[in-house]
């Protein structure tokens, strides 16, 4: 009877779980960790570059997406996952241009892409994603920055971290945010995670635009560290 549990989206456990979403959150812990923290008018990402195989070329891009004018993604989690969840926000966000003639809010892309991802846990035939999404962005000149888990559960934090060790990552990112937020996300991921410049990319976001630091800045930041 317990494996129809484990096996089953629509049925809970005596216990009220439904062990599938909680597979799905375990996969998604197991991504690269991503540090992310916002001062009210700067947003500062660091992610850890990842690689199964030293031969793989890594981008900066491989974790950062921009899904509308202004509106970023990351994610961490099974990567097939990730890329279905990032066409979808692309999907939303050019429907609703086309629907209402103006470019979709944060606010609203958060709602719409939570509700697709919440129906894959009591859908059958479907399994849930293994994938926990971070959208970036401002609305009405405040930064915002959403989480949506698994489940489609969604929140706004003003700083945080999702992947291996995040959870390490936010007592260290608690004790440090007196820092610039760029300093502050590094300095995480420099404590926690990597502490190799070439294996970290870290990225600025305002309102006007969204910058990739270059090799060297990254490299003095670290360097300051030590």
């Amino acid at each position: 009877m317990n494996e129809g549990f484990n096996r089953a989206l629509s049925i809970f456990s005596p216990d009220g779980r439904i062990f599938q979403v909680e597979y799905a959150q375990l996969a998604s812990e197991r991504g690269s960790p991503v540090i992310f923290y916002s001062n009210g008018k700067t947003i500062a990402v660091a992610i850890e570059k990842r690689a199964e195989s030293k031969h793989k070329v890594l981008s900066d891009l491989d974790k950062f997406k921009e899904v509308e004018t202004g509106i970023y993604l990351t994610f961490a989690g099974i990567w097939p996952d990730s890329l279905i969840i990032i066409d979808k926000a692309v999907l939303i966000a050019r429907e609703y241009a086309y629907r209402i003639g103006e470019s979709i809010d944060i606010l609203k892309l958060t709602l719409e892409l939570s509700d697709y991802i919440q129906k894959y846990t009591i859908t059958g035939g479907y399994r849930p994603f293994g994938v926990k999404v971070v959208l970036f962005g401002f609305h009405k000149g405040s930064s915002i920055i959403s989480m949506i888990e698994p489940d489609g559960n969604y929140a706004m934090y003003k700083g945080g971290a999702i992947g291996t060790k995040s959870d390490k990552a936010v007592k260290e990112l608690e004790n440090i945010t007196e820092e610039e937020p760029i300093i502050a996300v590094a300095k995480t991921l420099y404590n926690v995670a990597q502490k190799d410049a070439n294996k970290m990319s870290l990225f600025q976001i305002t309102p006007e635009i969204a910058t990739i630091l270059s090799q060297a800045e990254v490299s003095e930041i670290i360097d300051s560290f030590e």
